[in-house]
C-alpha cells in the first residue's frame, strides 16, 4: 500500500510540472524539414530544444511558366535587291544626237538617216529580209553584212534607219569606241549613262540613243536606235 502511494505520488508530481512549464510532455514541434523536440522545463525557458539530424528535403525547381517563355526567333538573310535598270539622274558626260553614229568603210551609219543607195557602199549584202514593218509602219528591208547589220523602214517610198547593230572589230564611233573597248573607255569617252542595264550602258539624246552591250567589261555589241519611228 506504501508503494503504491508513492509510486500514484511520483505520477501527480509529474504532471504537476509538465503543467508549471506549459508544454505537454514530450511535445514535437514541426518546423519545416526539422523536427524541434521539446523536453521537460521549468517554465523559465531551460527547455533546450532538439533539431533532428535528418538531411532536410530538397527544394523542388519550379517548371517555367509557357507563357513567361520567350521564344527564340532566327532571321534568315537580308535579301538582296538587283535591279534590272539603274537610272543616273545627272549625267555628267557630253553626249549628244550626233554621238548615235558609227563609221562604215566611211561612211557615217546614223539613226533616223535616208538609206536609200548606201546599201552597196558598206559593203557586201549577205542577206536582204522585207516585209511588214515590226513597227506596225510601213514596209521593213533588213540588210545583214559581215559583222553588222542594218534596220530600215520605208515611208513614202524613201528607207530610214531605224536601228543598226554591230558585233564585230572595224567599226567605230566618231569618239573610236569599237568593239573590243572597255567600259572604262566608253565612259572616258561620252561620260556617265543615262542607264546602266545587265547588258550595257545606254546613251540617250532626244529620240536617239546608242546601247553598249559589255560583257567582262569589254564592249561585245554597239546597237543604234531611232525611237521616233515607234
Amino acid at each position: 500500500m506504501h508503494k503504491k502511494c508513492l509510486a500514484l505520488c511520483g505520477v501527480i508530481a509529474m504532471i504537476l510540472l509538465c503543467t508549471a512549464c506549459g508544454q505537454p510532455r514530450n511535445a514535437v514541434t514541426d518546423t519545416g524539414a526539422k523536427k524541434v523536440v521539446l523536453g521537460i522545463g521549468n517554465g523559465v525557458g531551460d527547455s533546450k530544444p532538439y533539431v533532428d539530424t535528418d538531411a532536410p528535403s530538397p527544394t523542388p525547381t519550379p517548371s517555367p511558366d509557357p507563357d513567361e517563355i520567350t521564344p527564340t526567333v532566327t532571321e534568315g538573310p537580308t535579301p538582296t535587291v538587283d535591279p534590272t535598270i539603274t537610272h543616273i539622274v545627272d549625267p555628267s558626260g557630253t553626249f549628244t544626237e550626233d554621238d548615235c553614229a558609227v563609221i562604215v568603210a566611211g561612211v557615217t551609219v546614223r539613226p533616223g538617216m535616208e538609206f536609200t543607195g548606201k546599201e552597196e557602199t558598206l559593203g557586201t549584202v549577205i542577206e536582204k529580209l522585207e516585209g511588214v514593218s515590226c513597227l506596225n509602219i510601213g514596209y521593213d528591208i533588213n540588210y545583214y553584212y559581215k559583222g553588222f547589220h542594218i534596220d530600215t523602214v520605208t515611208l513614202a517610198g524613201k528607207q530610214y534607219v531605224y536601228s543598226a547593230t554591230f558585233t564585230e572589230v572595224g567599226f567605230a564611233t566618231e569618239k573610236g569606241i569599237s568593239i573590243g573597248s572597255t567600259e572604262e573607255d566608253v565612259i572616258a569617252a561620252y561620260g556617265d549613262p543615262h542607264e546602266m542595264t545587265m547588258a550595257g550602258l545606254v546613251y540617250v539624246s532626244g529620240k536617239k540613243s546608242v546601247t553598249f552591250i559589255v560583257s567582262k567589261d569589254h564592249v561585245t555589241e554597239i546597237m543604234l536606235a531611232d525611237a521616233s519611228f515607234q
